[in-house]
């Protein structure tokens, strides 16, 4: 008997056993509890593991099935599916707050300062309040021009510190 080769002459992919694919679910998202367990919790959640077992047994074997490229495979969709969903989640309330801010701003909607201070917290939460931006120049950039940022930053410091010390000459500091 022969083994038949996939289309893409690459060996099949391995179907995860129930067992390995509740070790996945429960190293990520913590099975029932909601949060992700340790390598070894998530083991003895999934392997029915005899509580008189040495914890350093579980611990390699918990490592063992971890390292299996299948089981990482799917741990890896379900850490991005996570992520994903917790985006999602965030931008859906950042959202939900800046309409509610729209509206009370608008007059649409009358609010006291308690649902005021707790959407302003919410608001925060999400960053909608952020004024962080971040551009990243991705171009190569030659030792003239790094030399030069820096001198920039340098000097743009010193004038800082002496801007400093006309403000308060007599700190009783030494610099």
């Amino acid at each position: 008997m022969t083994k038949k080769k996939s289309l893409s002459g690459m060996k099949p992919k391995k179907v995860l056993t129930s067992k390995q694919e509740s070790f996945c679910r429960a190293f990520v998202s913590g099975g029932d509890q909601g949060q992700g367990m340790s390598l070894s919790d998530a083991y003895r959640y999934a392997f029915d593991v005899d509580p008189s077992t040495k914890s350093a047994t579980v611990n390699s074997m918990a490592s063992r099935v971890h390292r299996l490229p299948h089981v990482r495979d799917m741990i890896d969709s379900l850490l991005k599916a996570k992520r994903a969903g917790s985006v999602a989640s965030a931008l859906s309330r950042r959202d939900k707050v800046l309409k509610y801010f729209e509206q009370v701003m608008d007059g649409e909607i009358e609010t006291d300062q308690l649902k005021l201070k707790a959407s302003e917290l919410l608001g925060r939460g999400v960053n909608l309040f952020s004024t962080d931006i971040n551009v990243s120049d991705t171009r190569q950039k030659d030792a003239s021009e790094l030399a030069g940022e820096i001198e920039a930053l340098l000097l743009a410091s010193q004038e800082q510190d002496s801007e400093q010390d006309i403000l308060d000459p007599d700190d009783g500091e030494i610099h």
